[in-house]
């Protein structure tokens, strides 16, 4: 029986001599190579290389005559007697995966250990994706900082000296965070990032894969602008063209806090007329088309956008044609298109044309329009008109002013009661005596609603806001001495007579500039705040800023909004709170050099 066992062995050997290739040997995928054993144990250093392995095996209970080791089936080293240790290279083998075993032979007797894998990875990592990206000039303090790597990367290397986060070129502290799948890279800045800041993360070579590769830097350029201010998106027009001229616009905020834009825009009959857009949280989406462009050459004077109760929008805009016929028209959002509400509102008299409009909605959902007209004589009119079952329905009579004065100011508000009022402001000339007019209408009637119909006022323009206590609150400017013009804010008590709320603000430049307040408004806690306009130089580019009223002082809320670079904003800003310090505004701004292309945008503060 011995004789067959050993004539077999020494058969199967010369038949395998006939088919090596030198240097290599095939191992038989026979019974012949032994099943694995547990005796016969193989373990690597390292489960992924680009370089060399420690090779071990173990051989308990046995007494080998060799112990080999196979990479992929095919014999690549002999491990050496007694401790059958090895520093393997993986220099030959291809990028990949690979299988290694270990063989045991005793006498005529096969051991074959369980299969290890390693993989050889000489691919250096790089990154993939970054946040923010590299070279983004608009950016949230809020921003998350990760960086993602084409593979893991070896945890140890990743640490606060090896990844660093700088402002401005100095080191600032941050926690460095690896994900559990060894991808993904965040920077968690120990405190806010500065707005008006530079921001770049320096990644060192030392940061390997689990193979031990070094991070490819070479095309690494990881950088990054925080401004004071962010921009909604992209300029608004109607199309976003070079060529687009925005000349007035209303600014509204809807139920879920996005901001809702109305304009003016269009360069041909065709597409001139009213354009409504609102933010969808990623990009400026439009409410439906144009709105009032007619075949015909026409003038918009205004447009005015609202959000009444339930989310309701509607936009109005007064319309003047060649001949000189006015038209005010309203139409309302219902969810996929607009339609018209009412018929347009027009003068009854041919020879009277539509000066400014107020178009107003109280907490009630009623809906009211008020219009300052010019009639021959010289004669002004105002006119109210409220929206019945299907028509617009006038307001009493309407009441006949100076038409010798200048007016300015004209619009609608209403009472604590949701009491429609009525708002302009008069002056004699370019240099005369200017006067605040408020009339409420009471259900019957218009009445004054203070004991003094006129109330003297400082320079125009004239800022109107009512609080919750039925006060009319008045911003105007006036002369400082040595300087230029600085605003005041006045409180009218209906019983306790006028206040005012500290002495002229002070401008925040030096120099004879010119300080504005464009809006007054009230933040969600009922405090009072005021947006300001004023140049950093006498005639140069007005700079946005906002104040808050402390029931003693003035305090200046944010860092002033500045003019982009190679724009100029144009006409007064408008904006709305959102929150204690927050805030949305818009304006106009024109390009340098070529002032008839106007741009909508729309700024939150970065904080």
């Amino acid at each position: 029986m011995d004789s067959i066992r050993v004539f077999a062995v020494c058969f199967s050997s010369l038949f395998w001599a006939c088919i090596n290739v030198p240097g290599i040997e095939v191992v038989p995928e026979t019974p012949d190579a032994g099943p694995s054993n547990p005796a016969v144990t193989l373990s690597l250093s390292r489960a992924i290389t680009n370089g060399d392995v420690d090779v071990r095996v173990s051989v308990a209970e046995l007494v080998p005559e060799s112990v080999e080791l196979l990479v992929d089936g095919v014999p690549a080293a002999t491990l050496p007697w007694p401790s059958y240790e090895l520093r393997w290279s993986t220099r030959e083998l291809d990028e990949g995966q690979h299988v290694f075993t270990a063989r045991v032979l005793q006498g005529d007797r096969v051991f074959v250990s369980e299969a290890n894998a390693l993989i050889v990875d000489r691919t250096a990592p790089r990154l993939v994706t970054q946040n923010p990206r590299s070279g983004d000039q608009e950016v949230s303090v809020h921003a998350p900082i990760q960086a993602v790597f084409s593979e893991a990367v070896e945890p140890t290397t990743v640490t606060a000296e090896s990844v660093r986060l700088l402002v401005n070129q100095m080191d600032v502290a941050a926690e460095v965070r690896l994900s559990a799948e060894g991808t993904t890279v965040t920077l968690a800045p120990a405190a806010q990032l500065p707005v008006d800041s530079e921001v770049s993360v320096i990644i060192a070579p030392s940061v390997t894969d689990i193979a031990g590769n070094e991070l490819d830097i070479t095309a690494l350029g990881w950088e990054w602008s925080i401004p004071r201010y962010l921009p909604y998106g992209r300029a608004i027009s109607s199309d976003a063209a070079d060529g687009a001229a925005v000349s007035t616009f209303s600014l509204v905020q809807d139920d879920r806090g996005r901001p809702v834009v109305a304009f003016v825009d269009g360069r041909t009959p065709s597409d001139h007329g009213v354009y409504v857009m609102r933010w969808s949280g990623a990009a400026w989406e439009p409410l439906g088309g144009v709105l009032g462009a007619i075949a015909e050459e026409s003038v918009f004077k205004d447009c005015s956008l609202l959000i009444a109760p339930g989310n309701e929008i509607f936009v109005a805009w007064s319309r003047e044609t060649v001949d000189g016929a006015s038209s005010i028209h309203i139409q309302r959002w219902n969810g996929s298109s607009w339609s018209l509400l009412g018929s347009p509102v027009t003068t009854v008299n041919p020879d009277a044309r539509f000066v400014s409009f107020g178009f107003a909605v109280n907490s009630q959902g009623e809906r009211y329009l008020t219009v300052l007209a010019q009639v021959a004589g010289p004669s002004m009119v105002v006119y109210g008109f409220r929206w019945g079952a299907d028509r617009w329905e006038e307001l009493g009579h309407s009441f006949s002013l100076n038409g010798s004065l200048v007016y300015s100011g004209f619009g609608a508000m209403f009472d604590s009661l949701g009491r429609l009022v009525v708002f302009w402001v008069t002056r004699s000339g370019e240099r005369g005596a200017t006067y605040a007019h408020v009339k409420r209408w009471t259900g019957t009637h218009w009445e004054g609603m203070y004991p003094l119909n006129d109330i003297g006022v400082g320079e125009p323009p004239v800022v109107p806001v009512l609080d919750g206590a039925d006060r009319l609150l008045l911003a105007s400017s006036g002369q400082s001495v040595g300087e230029g013009r600085r605003p005041s804010v006045v409180r009218y008590d209906p019983f306790l007579g006028s206040e005012l709320l500290g002495f002229y603000q002070e401008g925040l430049y030096p120099g004879e500039t010119d300080a504005t307040v464009e809006v007054l408004d009230f933040d969600p806690e009922g405090r009072l705040v005021a947006l300001l306009s004023e140049p950093e130089i006498a005639g140069g580019p007005v700079n946005h800023y906002v104040r808050r009223w402390d029931e003693s002082s003035w305090l200046p809320m944010g860092a002033p909004l500045l003019p982009r670079p190679g724009a100029t904003p144009v006409g007064p800003a408008q904006f709305f709170m959102t929150g204690p310090e927050q805030w949305v505004l818009a304006r106009i701004e024109e390009s340098a050099g070529t002032p008839s292309r106007r741009h909508l945008y729309v700024y939150r503060p970065n904080n």
